[in-house]
């Protein structure tokens, strides 16, 4: 804390851009002007946090930052005389509820059809969310000024970044281990993949061991990286938990008491493994668990042949060996390759984020959600475009979760420092132009088993999942069709009726977009339910609980 400021979260120290090994909080002493501050941290701290502050020089106004990468969620509303702020309103609006506060219909189609945005503008109109990045002045009233401190399209251009593998894993094993010794009982997913191996073998020498590491494995040979995991924790001499997938279809038990913020958490990517995690991390006894998370859009995972424009035209054809491993790696022949590297290089354009699946399940086409990251940065390679785009959609698995509502959920490859080192790579260096996450794969080539830095493919759930969905079909016809997304003219029943057939679903592969369909439609039924108890009460007493704490808060200045 530092005079007339407030930092709420987690916050860890940098010197001169590089990680601090010891030392949690950053020096603030001295800082008087929120500004400077917000300049102060971005460049000298990280984390997940949000700095609040009542600045002297505009009196009865507020201040707030978020971290840059939206660790943290900031959301403010205004109750009658006083306005709010909070990561999570859902514990306070049933007493401070927000004046006009309702459901934002034209921001849920937004998220059925880009749920990648979710991170984004709040779903609920009355309750803003602070942008990541963003200094925010308002008065009560919610006027006031914004200006952003930080933006992935910053770090893209003009720095020199240390290419080296070597370079990649000391700033990947910081970031790890300053998250790990900030818990006790630390858990870890080890799905068999490269991006949680990597997690599980960074760290350092001092930071605390994980005590567990959980996989879930379907009974199909596509669904089971059993083999890769136990290698990885044998190599690490971690302790492997295993739990298969359950079979069963879906009920109306397995959402009726889903964790409901402000936003959806469209972040929850499998509803059984998320609800079984939790129990197994809370039985366990962990306060925390460490994701993969955001590694394919630190490491770049993508296959695509936008990777050969990305250093420059002149660069790519004064090695053609560059270009043949390209096409070798992507699968697209040179002359095609050279073709579009020629056509990118010729006209640069704005990224355009791809809509979700199943249009003719939604009768009204969205409009396209603003992508605050993507902000300025058309005049990039589109293969860098496309990294700040799924660095984007990482940021989803910031939501709620069953797992998050009993231990902390940290996803260390989202972390600031490790976010800027690989924004300041081209995609042909973060791929070597051979392979997806080339780069990572030598940084930690001697820390895991050859058979996971070597693997070429990935596990994949499809099979398994379209088993589940086909023998939910009975509910999710019932969920769905007589639901409030299709009463609100969000989807076509007609259209979907004809997905929803036992044999369609085993034929198709709809899971994403029918889960995020079947999440959203749980969290507006949930919210519908809530606004209304809401409206329903006196608006008195509410009144007087925010002009308690707008007192409360005034005679502790």
């Amino acid at each position: 804390m530092a005079d007339g400021f407030t930092i709420v979260g987690c916050i860890f120290e940098r010197s001169n851009g590089a990680v601090q090994e010891a030392g949690v909080f950053p020096d603030l002493s001295g800082m008087r002007d929120f500004e400077r501050l917000c300049q102060h941290l971005v460049h000298s701290a990280w984390g997940a946090y949000v700095l609040l502050g009542r600045g002297k020089e505009r009196p009865g106004g507020v201040d707030v930052f978020r971290d840059p990468i939206g660790m943290l969620d900031a959301f403010t509303w205004r109750s009658g005389s006083v306005r709010l702020i909070g990561s999570h309103p859902e514990q306070w609006l049933d007493i401070c509820p927000a004046d006009d506060v309702a459901i934002d219909w034209p921001r849920i189609a937004e998220l059925l059809a880009f749920p990648g945005s979710v991170a984004e503008a709040s779903a609920l109109h009355g309750v803003d969310a602070v942008p990541a990045g963003v200094h925010m002045h308002m008065d009560t009233f919610g006027a006031g000024r914004s200006r952003r401190f930080w933006s992935p399209v910053d770090y893209c251009q003009s720095r020199s970044v240390d290419a080296s593998a070597e370079a990649l894993a000391d700033v990947v094993d910081s970031c790890v281990g300053r998250w790990r010794r900030s818990y006790d009982m630390i858990a870890s997913e080890v799905s068999g993949g490269l991006d949680s191996a990597i997690v599980a073998a960074s760290g350092g020498r001092n930071a605390p061991r994980i005590q567990a590491a959980f996989n879930f494995f379907s009974g199909d040979a596509g669904g089971d990286e059993r083999s890769y995991a136990r290698a990885v924790c044998e190599y690490l001499s971690i302790s492997l938990r295993e739990t298969e997938c359950d079979v069963r279809g879906f009920n109306v038990d397995d959402v009726s008491d889903m964790p409901i913020g402000v936003r959806p958490g469209l972040g929850s990517v499998s509803l059984f493994h998320d609800r079984k995690l939790a129990r197994e991390l809370s039985e366990f006894g962990a306060d925390a668990m460490l994701t993969g998370q955001g590694g394919d859009a630190v490491f770049f995972q993508p296959a695509t042949p936008l990777v050969a424009s990305d250093q420059g035209l002149t660069r790519l054809l004064s090695s053609p060996t560059t270009l043949m491993d390209i096409a070798r790696w992507t699968r697209v022949p040179v002359w095609p390759l050279l073709k579009q590297a020629l056509r990118s290089a010729a006209a640069h354009k704005a990224f355009s984020v791809p809509p979700n699946g199943m249009p003719a399940c939604m009768p009204v086409k969205p409009g396209k959600p603003h992508y605050d990251w993507l902000s300025g940065a058309e005049h990039l390679p589109p293969a860098k475009q496309l990294q700040i785009w799924a660095l984007i959609n990482s940021r989803a698995a910031f939501g709620p979760s069953w797992c998050s509502s009993v231990v902390e959920v940290i996803h260390p490859l989202m972390s600031q420092p490790l976010v800027e080192h690989v924004l300041g790579l081209s995609t042909l260096q973060l791929t070597e132009g051979r392979r997806n996450r080339g780069l990572a794969r030598r940084a930690f080539a001697g820390r895991l088993p050859r058979v996971v830095i070597d693997r070429t493919g990935k596990g994949a759930l499809t099979f398994h999942f379209g088993r589940r969905l086909a023998r939910s079909s009975r509910f999710l016809r019932s969920f769905l069709l007589d639901g409030l997304l299709a009463a609100k003219g969000i989807v076509d029943p007609n259209a979907l009726e004809a997905v929803l057939t036992s044999q369609a679903l085993m034929q198709s592969d709809v899971y994403s977009e029918l889960l995020t369909m079947i999440l959203l439609e749980q969290w507006v039924r949930t919210w519908q339910a809530r606004l209304e108890d809401i409206s329903s009460r006196s608006w008195g007493s509410c009144g007087s609980a925010a002009d308690r704490v707008s007192r409360r808060w005034a005679s502790n200045q």
